[in-house]
């Protein structure tokens, strides 16, 4: 198995069912904390971040250059008025969901989460087991049209 090659300040969409419920977004704002695991910084204004629990099992997608469509509609509204899930050709596994042709597709666990004043939540997640395509490159995350 190749080294988790997870980020390269790029787009990445974390996306898992609650409930029955689909919950997604995008975050650029991520970095790997050693070779199986990442943390992520999201925003207390999302639902997504709100309804993480530590123990949760959640799809993390880091999105390949071709793929900022993707990126700009799962940045836009919140998952309890959209289904973000529609949005993208997605892969489930249980209650984690995948975009299909990402650059790296990771299955994770919620190790731990701080939060922080304003409520964002700096999430930490076990990577548990991913894919990854090395015939594709990043889509940049400073790009503008990931946003």
């Amino acid at each position: 198995m190749s080294a988790l090659k997870a980020f390269n300040c790029g787009a990445s969409i974390v996306a898992y069912l609650k409930n029955g419920h689909h919950y997604g977004m995008t975050c650029a704002w991520a970095m790997m904390t050693d070779y199986s695991g990442i943390a992520m910084l999201l925003g207390g204004q999302a639902q997504t971040s709100q309804n993480l629990e530590v123990g949760m099992k959640v799809g993390v997608s880091s999105l390949a250059s071709d793929q900022a469509e993707i990126s700009r509609a799962f940045g836009r509204g919140h998952s309890e008025s959209i289904d973000k899930f529609a949005l993208a050709d997605m892969e489930i596994k249980g209650e984690m969901a995948l975009v299909k042709g990402a650059k790296v597709k990771m299955e994770c666990t919620v190790t731990r989460i701080e939060q922080f004043e304003g409520n964002d939540k700096l999430v930490f997640l076990s990577v548990d087991t991913f894919e990854q395509d090395d015939n594709k490159e990043f889509l940049y995350g400073y790009d503008p049209l990931a946003y």
